[in-house]
């Protein structure tokens, strides 16, 4: 056991890991930071994510690990602006996805809205600029960006996975109905197979033993 001593500020939280680290976050009366550490304290670094905005810190989302990184979404306190962050083992932040007045975040914080699949991260996204909700994908070694699927009316829930293929819900509000699918991470490995009356409560489904478990 090694304990490594910082004065940091109060409510420190822990995230996740990547690479046999520990990423945590820290938020003080003045300060919002994230750091990532060995267990030691000349590992024990500050990452350049955060803000000294003692009125309006940020909100912190941990995503999950996929492949070589560590997903955490950034989000302005109060809005649906922000990025999806990548931290890799050696603490570089690589900013995925803004939201550039296109996206909002504002619901991307429960399990029906992203999941890891196999080396992936698998988002429901929406835009009410474009008018779309999105199935998309982040490579979690390249940091490639894909979208799956595109619908311009009704949403995308996410409900878990088999292997390392995604199994979802397309919603349909005005029928009262959804469509259960299935991707691989891209365009050509999605399809739709079933319906269903109702709409699963996807922040309660689970996955376990191949199989995927949810309530209409």
């Amino acid at each position: 056991l090694e304990r490594s001593y910082y004065t940091l500020g109060s409510s420190p939280t822990f995230l996740g890991t990547v690479g046999g680290k520990a990423i945590f976050s820290v938020r003080g009366e003045a300060n919002a930071y994230v750091w990532i550490t060995d267990g030691t304290p000349e590992g024990t670094l500050p990452l350049p994510i955060g803000s000294r905005d003692e009125v309006n810190p940020p909100q912190l989302v941990a995503l999950g690990t996929a492949g070589s990184h560590f997903f955490l979404l950034e989000r302005e306190s109060g809005l649906g602006e922000g990025a999806i962050l990548a931290i890799d083992a050696e603490g570089a932040v690589t900013r995925v996805l803004e939201s550039d007045d296109i996206w909002e975040f504002y619901y991307l914080d429960s399990p029906a809205t992203f999941r890891v699949v196999g080396r992936k991260l698998a988002l429901a996204l929406s835009s009410q600029f474009l008018q779309q909700s999105d199935l998309a994908f982040i490579d979690g070694d390249t940091l490639a960006l894909e979208f799956a699927l595109t619908l311009t009316t009704g949403a995308v829930q996410l409900l878990g996975s088999i292997g390392n293929e995604l199994v979802f819900s397309r919603d349909d509000y005005e029928a009262s109905t959804s469509t259960l699918g299935r991707s691989g991470g891209t365009a050509a490995t999605t399809s739709e197979y079933a319906t269903l009356p109702g709409s699963p409560d996807g922040d309660r489904a689970a996955s376990a033993e191949g199989r995927v478990f949810f309530a209409v």
